[in-house]
């Protein structure tokens, strides 16, 4: 329980702990009045939610003929113990195939803990988009909507070729009310095919978010900063962004860290680009990367998102977030071609869940 200034203010940032009141209510989403009080009881009362979350692209595909990838299987069993370790809700992408879905969920097999998970693997890598979420606690719904466009051209046999969407699932708060988990993976080969993705995730949620509940995009964008070299491959960030906050969404990145953030490491040169955007990791906690003294021109590099919908009009409830934070775990598997977890950073944050009073 925290009830000092002091240890709400680590607790919602441990990096850069904020030193005023107003600095610390900004960090607090919804009516706080400019009351200390009401941060204080969104902290301390007993009805308060505090879940672990990430999201992250796991570079796990395991098929040889569509771009099969180092150590998958292997990889996809550590990925489910540290989340079974680590995570309340997990929003993952390249679970593409039921082999690799059964190998990360195979560290629940001696029963200890609860899963929900809503996936879309598939027996053959092309007819799943790789999107899975991960929740302790109960989550309902499976509504999917499949890309009208992606990359279909000649025998370029990587991921491209999937079945890529967006996957909505409801974690439950009560009856009537939740957190809308949007969870997505758009094409990497062409910026005029993510246009038309992100209009189409646009279209899904206007279509399906209910007022009555709270919401999460998260995943792999493939859309940087829009600048720079990266910026034209990647595509227009400023668009897709801008539209999302006329939905009520923000980036949590940008809102609570602003640091560059660089997400994608590149399989081919993933030290380089980790010795760039991750040249350092937390002492307090050596699962994250250090914020500071990221190279700016890497900045294009942020690729994974997390945006979220804290407060809405017809919920009683808001949730607040903690400073999102990169994670790059080493996989310990003794390879000097890759040794990383994933060819991708993820992005981890809490959320504080309380009723509005």
């Amino acid at each position: 329980m925290r009830n000092s200034f002091r240890e709400i203010a680590t607790y919602m940032d441990s990096v850069d702990t904020p030193e005023s009141l107003a600095e610390l209510l900004s960090m607090h989403v919804g009516d706080v009045n400019n009351s200390f009080r009401e941060i204080v009881r969104r902290h301390t009362t007993n009805q308060r939610l505090e879940k672990k979350f990430l999201t992250q692209n796991t570079f796990c595909m395991d098929a040889t003929a569509f771009g099969k990838k180092p150590y998958a299987k292997i990889r996809a069993g550590l990925w489910g113990e540290h989340i079974k370790a680590h995570y309340d809700i997990c929003l993952l992408q390249e679970i593409f195939e039921n082999s690799i879905r059964d190998k990360l969920l195979s560290a629940w097999d001696e029963g200890e803990g609860s899963l929900f998970f809503v996936d879309d693997a598939a027996s053959r890598t092309p007819d799943s988009s790789g999107l899975m979420t991960i929740s302790k606690d109960e989550i309902t719904g499976n509504t999917f909507h499949e890309f009208s466009v992606g990359y279909r051209k000649g025998l370029h046999l990587v991921d491209r070729e999937a079945d890529k969407g967006i996957l909505l699932t409801k974690y439950v708060l009560d009856n009537n009310h939740g957190i809308e988990l949007y969870n997505t993976h758009l094409d990497a080969s062409d910026r005029n095919i993510r246009s038309t993705q992100l209009n189409e995730i646009l279209t899904f949620i206007t279509n399906h978010h209910e007022n009555t509940n709270l919401a999460i995009l998260s995943g792999d964008f493939n859309i940087g900063l829009g600048t720079g070299i990266q910026g034209s491959t990647y595509g227009n960030y400023i668009f897709f962004r801008d539209r999302l906050l006329s939905l009520g969404f923000v980036d949590a990145w940008a809102t609570r860290n602003g640091t560059t953030g660089g997400t994608d490491l590149s399989e081919e040169e993933s030290q380089k680009y980790a010795n760039v955007m991750c040249n350092s990791k937390d002492p307090e906690n050596p699962r994250f990367c250090v914020d500071e003294n990221i190279d700016e021109s890497n900045g294009d590099r942020r690729i994974d998102y997390i945006f979220i919908k804290p407060t809405s009009s017809n919920c009683p409830y808001v949730f607040d977030i903690t400073r999102p934070r990169r994670l790059l775990l080493f996989n310990n598997l003794g390879s000097t071609t890759f040794e990383y977890m994933s060819d991708h950073i993820g992005i981890h944050t809490e959320l504080l869940i309380n009723r509005t009073e």
